[in-house]
């Protein structure tokens, strides 16, 4: 049986491992916003590291996510946000997938090939709708259960400033280098690091305080 605190002691560990692997996935990226076939062809080792890297830093969090459930009962709120959070970092992992078949038409079909398809797959509703949307939506529900956890005393009020930087910053410098990007997942490495140095000091015993939904 899985004690509080293992279970803490591993939410813990995955989230920093998660801002780890984050950063390394982005750093290890193409430059720029462009990932166009030529630059898939040029960057193929590193574009598979980056992928790989990306998707087990996603699911290092959704483990996290596991370990924090018990945090968040008694709140609706918290509940919904989690649900959104953890099906969404699911879909997200999935995601990362098509960097290797992008990367495959990259080396085995010409340009114009390749981006028509990948522009296609891009636009398909049921990539659209069944993976694409339910990953942006997992940071809304991973931002309620941060606002939950900050509430219950288990994270400074800053890390959800923190973790939404971090989620922007690489949007906002997406044309520069993959290491200016790579930012972003070091603004969400503080925030998390707080959080989980928190778990590790809070009383075991002490349960959550009830928040209304």
């Amino acid at each position: 049986m899985v004690t509080e605190s293992v279970r803490r002691r591993l939410a813990a560990v995955c989230l920093l491992l998660y801002g780890v692997l984050l950063f390394l996935g982005f750093v290890t990226g193409p430059d720029g916003a462009e990932h166009v076939p030529a630059v898939f062809r040029a960057e193929a080792a590193t574009v598979q590291l980056s992928a790989v890297l990306l998707h087990w830093a996603i699911v290092a969090l959704v483990a996290a996510l596991v370990g924090l459930a018990p945090l968040l009962r008694g709140s609706v709120v918290a509940t919904i946000g989690w649900g959104a959070a953890f099906l969404g970092y699911v879909n997200a992992s999935g995601l990362l997938v098509g960097d290797f078949y992008d990367l495959a038409l990259a080396q085995k079909a010409p340009d114009a090939v390749s981006t028509a398809v990948m522009d296609t797959a891009g636009g398909l509703p049921g990539f659209v709708f069944g993976f694409l949307l339910p990953a942006f939506l997992s940071h809304l529900g991973m931002l309620a259960v941060l606002v939950v956890l900050v509430r219950r005393g288990f994270a400074p009020w800053w890390t959800p400033v923190a973790v939404v930087a971090g989620i922007v910053l690489p949007f906002v410098v997406a044309g520069q280098a993959s290491a200016v990007q790579a930012v972003g997942p070091l603004v969400q490495l503080a925030g998390y690091a707080a959080l989980a140095a928190r778990l590790l000091r809070a009383p075991v015993t002490a349960a959550p305080r009830p928040v209304p939904a």
